[in-house]
């Protein structure tokens, strides 16, 4: 199947996400209350969190391992990550709008999440 990528960028870029039902069928849903993770200097995290980061236990990393991320957050009894989903984030990674953020113990993937960036860079 062919994905209109520059469609699915700009549904994302009007504030709809695609998510799978039930039965897998992928659907354009929209939210009033959208997440932004800011990035930049004036982030701050729990001093809990500072704690650990300076234990350096663990490495953090950007697209290491796109695919393993999209997995793990797709690998639940329930999921909105249905397979056809998963193909479409691999394109949007391959086109460079869709990026995994990271988080390793020595080789073996501890966390991470997805998310589209338009608009700016990583």
């Amino acid at each position: 199947m062919e994905y209109d990528i520059a469609a699915i960028v700009e549904g994302y870029a009007q504030g709809y996400f695609l998510m799978a039902d039930d039965s897998d069928r992928l659907s354009w849903y929209e939210s009033r209350d959208r997440t932004f993770i800011p990035l930049d200097e004036r982030f701050r995290y729990p001093k809990s969190l500072q704690r650990v980061l300076n234990q350096e236990r663990f490495n953090v990393a950007i697209n290491r391992d796109f695919q393993a991320v999209v997995a793990g957050c797709a690998d639940r009894e329930t999921t909105w990550i249905s397979p056809e989903l998963q193909k479409i984030y691999w394109l949007l990674y391959q086109s460079g709008y869709a990026f995994s953020f990271e988080t390793w113990q020595g080789d073996e993937l501890a966390g991470g999440i997805l998310g589209i960036v338009i608009g700016g860079e990583v």
